[in-house]
């Protein structure tokens, strides 16, 4: 209950996204409900169900525009039922907007359920840059010094996660009101820092690599008007390189050789997707004639490969992973779920290969398993090599060197996210 939703659709609204006409509605629908505060979260959380129960329980996308960024806003889940989801929406990240709630006892409620778990799996996902959004400082009185407690407390946990100081910037608001959201508050006098908008506008440029061979994920696949008809639409993310109309590229895990026919970014037609970069890919068979994509029905966590570089597929991986706080010791055998990009398959951990130090090197086990060096199990906060082993076929996933965006993956099991790490080999 950070307001995480109701501080983006804020954004929006005060950004100019969404229409005076189209917030009074839902205004006046939210007060209709008895749910009046959850108005401006209603601008994302169109779904009946997550109205009705107040909670995101998908990834939601938005477009706004800074002085320099066209920003692509993901609206992902916080509760714990939908860690899956957040998983989705934090691969597409490239930087992380995280909301706190300023109010007595639900920072450290918030902090002890699901903050610490995003803050990590961020990170692993190659997020390199957080802004925590303190947000209900209306609940405070405004307080200077409850903003920079709650900053004290989370210094530790971005810092151990991996967000070195300088990669982390705080702003306080009150988004419900429309404190420093995108312009300084009367309420905040003794804040001389940037707004929430203005904030995202400092953030530094990603990173874009545009000469490697061309990799999108899956988002989502449909039918539309953007090739005039007739060819299959996916909603992709570009992990590497770049997608042009006449492309000729492998839809894997099928093999399927599909030609580019249209691209488009926000509705706009578009002469073609960088690195990074959200966008709708209209695609059709590449030898023409009748359409198989139908048939293959592509799936979130599929890949866009280019044709002359293809991406690798593999059932069993190697990886260099580091525990989280798990409940019991992870064994060789033990059933667990792979999330990858968007991907997510069923697996099991068919070997503990070393544990590491610190630094990575191998930490000797002498007399384990039979004198043959290898760990019995894995145990909170460890690091260690582990062998992966889909147990439904091959997923599109490949080595931090080829493409660190599909490199990184977690395991879960039941509501427990127990390690995250990066593959560094394809054992088939």
């Amino acid at each position: 209950d950070a307001g995480k939703s109701t501080l983006s659709g804020r954004l929006l609204v005060e950004c100019g996204v969404v229409s005076a006409q189209s917030i009074g509605k839902l205004k006046r629908e939210a007060a209709q409900a008895n749910k009046g505060s959850f108005a401006y979260a209603w601008v994302l959380d169109e779904d009946a169900s997550e109205r009705a129960r107040g909670i995101t329980v998908d990834v939601a996308r938005a477009q706004l525009k800074t002085q320099s960024y066209d920003v692509n806003l993901l609206d992902t889940p916080g509760h714990r039922d939908f860690v899956p989801e957040m998983i989705s929406g934090a691969a597409q990240a490239d930087a992380a907007l995280l909301v706190t709630n300023a109010s007595p006892g639900e920072f450290e409620k918030g902090l002890n359920a699901q903050t610490r778990e995003h803050i990590t799996l961020c990170r692993s996902l190659g997020v390199r840059n957080a802004l925590v959004v303190v947000n209900q400082m209306d609940k405070v009185a405004y307080s200077q010094q409850a903003f920079e407690r709650l900053m004290a407390e989370l210094a530790p946990v971005l810092a151990a996660a991996g967000f070195p100081p300088a990669s982390v910037r705080y702003v306080p608001c009150a988004a419900f009101h429309g404190d420093n959201v995108t312009r300084p508050s009367e309420q905040l006098p003794w804040w001389g820092g940037p707004s929430v908008r203005d904030a995202i506008e400092a953030l530094p440029p990603p990173r874009r690599d545009t000469a490697s061979p061309a990799r999108a994920t899956v988002l989502d696949c449909y039918k539309s008007r953007l090739a005039g008809g007739g060819a299959l639409t996916l909603l992709v993310r570009v992990n590497a390189g770049a997608l042009r109309p006449k492309d000729q590229l492998l839809l894997l895990p099928a093999g399927e050789l599909v030609v580019v026919k249209a691209l488009a970014v926000g509705g706009e037609p578009a002469a073609a997707l960088v690195d990074g970069e959200c966008g709708e890919v209209a695609v059709a068979p590449a030898g023409g004639g009748g359409s198989t994509l139908e048939v293959l029905s592509p799936q979130p966590g599929w890949v866009l490969s280019a044709a002359h570089a293809p991406a690798a597929l593999a059932t069993e991986i190697e990886a260099r992973v580091q525990c989280l706080q798990l409940r019991r010791p992870l064994v060789k055998g033990d059933v667990v779920e792979l999330h990858s990009h968007c991907a997510l398959a069923p697996a099991v951990v068919s070997r503990i290969v070393c544990l590491l130090d610190a630094r990575g090197a191998v930490v000797p086990t002498p007399g384990a398993d039979g004198g043959k060096g290898r760990p019995r199990c894995l145990r909170s906060a460890e690091h260690a090599i582990i062998r992966v082993r889909l147990s439904e076929g091959p997923i599109c996933i490949e080595t931090f060197g080829a493409c660190a965006a599909l490199s990184r993956f977690s395991l879960r099991a039941g509501s427990e996210t127990l390690l995250v790490g990066a593959v560094t080999a394809i054992v088939s």
